[in-house]
């Protein structure tokens, strides 16, 4: 058994994200390989995926480099062939351009994510089925100590105003990571309230599952 405490955890948004390079083809294996000529990528580096495969598709992921033009994409398993249908995956990536750590975080809460389920009964049952559908759309939710000044604020504002995605990664204090791409927005008026720090709100809605290492 093996438990852990979130204390000691930082949360880290991206800069911004380099310009878009084909990926050309890419393998049903676990994890999968991609090919792009010259793909400029270094072991340990994050990008946004664009694939034909619906699962991977604006995944934030980390990469490992086999060669100059071919990486692997980790986190990933797609060798099953329904799921991840041979010679469809190819599109482009992404490179993170680098992360700022957001600083004075208060409190991390998280929604979405259940299991949705259709239910339905036959004519001459007196009982109801359920078989499992789609899964809720995720947000997270960041309370942040308000100081305009700070980096972490200055990325997050900056995130939020280009309207589009922007990936955000939480590194845990065993070591681990959470990786997710979203759409940020910051609400720039802080709480007020007597006796507590004023705070501002950093909602993200992902566009795509975490991927966590």
């Amino acid at each position: 058994m093996a438990v852990g405490l979130a204390d000691g955890s930082t949360v880290h948004i991206g800069n911004g994200l380099a310009t878009a390079k084909n990926i050309t083809a890419i393998t049903n294996a676990n994890p999968p390989v991609a090919t792009c000529t010259g793909h400029g990528l270094t072991t340990g580096d994050f990008v946004v995926i664009q694939s034909g495969w619906s699962l991977t598709n604006e995944r934030c992921v980390k990469v490992e480099t086999v060669d100059a033009n071919s990486f692997k994409i980790l986190g990933v398993d797609a060798r099953d062939a329904q799921k991840y249908p041979a010679a469809t995956g190819v599109g482009s990536f992404r490179k993170v351009t680098g992360f700022t750590e957001i600083t004075q975080i208060l409190s991390v809460s998280f929604s979405g994510g259940e299991q949705q389920y259709a239910t339905f009964g036959f004519l001459n049952e007196d009982f109801e089925r359920q078989i499992p559908t789609t899964v809720s759309a995720m947000s997270a939710t960041y309370s942040i100590a308000d100081d305009p000044n700070l980096p972490g604020y200055k990325a997050a504002k900056a995130a939020s105003e280009t309207g589009g995605t922007m990936p955000k990664r939480i590194d845990l204090k065993n070591g681990g990571q959470i990786v997710y791409n979203g759409y940020p927005s910051l609400n720039e008026v802080p709480t007020l309230e007597k006796g507590n720090v004023m705070a501002v709100s950093l909602s993200y809605a992902l566009a795509a599952k975490p991927v966590r290492y």
